[in-house]
């Protein structure tokens, strides 16, 4: 049976990666809506190992109001490179990806699907049908605990619409009803906006974590229930 869901923009979210070792970036390109009310109160701490069952495959489609986040394959390479190969995209990665790396890095996101029941998707417009990005989760090995991180990055021309908020929206709302209930999202402390797009969506700055050789924001969420999100103007 087909893995689909549906979310409404108004949902969920967090995120970052380490594309070189099969992860993804970290908590990705800035994107974030304008203004708007933020419901704010996470609901509670992070817990321990995610549910056995698949959350994101090869075959997962969550649609929201504009976009659709769906399992990648290997077609999508030209455009994921396209954005992968953008400085200002990487700014808080050691460096920009070729078309090469990003192949190695998305037959890697093809393996997780399989592996750990999770990994990146893609993030496609629905007016005009491109991948624009891609969003998902991440098992991460952070301080002795294997945690479910949400990762998003984005083509630069489409930042400030709100789409890595709606993303990550319905990737959490998604996530949430197969029954996985706590997320984190490792964001640099210079990244100063995709930590507001955390925030916006109901994540809270718990601690710093040595990730890496890196310090990283640690931001949490647990999700009993779908949660909903206010977007800014878009």
């Amino acid at each position: 049976m087909k893995d689909t869901a549906s979310a409404s923009p108004e949902s969920l979210h967090t995120g970052p990666r380490n594309r070189r070792q099969g992860g993804g970036l970290r908590s990705g390109c800035d994107d974030e809506s304008r203004g708007g009310a933020i419901d704010s109160d996470p609901c509670g701490a992070l817990s321990a190992e995610p549910p056995a069952r698949a959350i994101l495959t090869a075959r997962s489609r969550i649609e929201t109001g504009r976009l659709i986040v769906r399992g990648f394959t290997m077609g999508d390479l030209d455009e994921i490179a396209q954005v992968f190969g953008d400085p200002q995209v990487m700014w808080t990665k050691p460096d920009t990806m070729t078309r090469e790396q990003t192949g190695a890095w998305l037959e890697d996101a093809l393996r997780r699907y399989s592996s750990d029941g999770m990994g990146e998707c893609a993030v496609v417009l629905r007016s005009t049908g491109r991948v624009i990005g891609d969003c998902g989760l991440v098992l991460r090995e952070i301080e002795s605990e294997r945690l479910p991180e949400l990762n998003w990055d984005l083509r630069r021309d489409m930042w400030g619409n709100g789409y890595a908020t709606e993303a990550a929206s319905g990737v959490l709302a998604h996530s949430a009803g197969l029954g996985l209930r706590s997320f984190c999202a490792l964001i640099k402390k210079q990244n100063e906006r995709s930590g507001r797009v955390a925030a916006r969506l109901g994540m809270k700055l718990e601690r710093r974590v040595e990730w890496e050789g890196g310090t990283w924001d640690m931001w949490v969420i647990r999700c009993d229930r779908p949660r909903s999100v206010v977007h800014g103007e878009a």
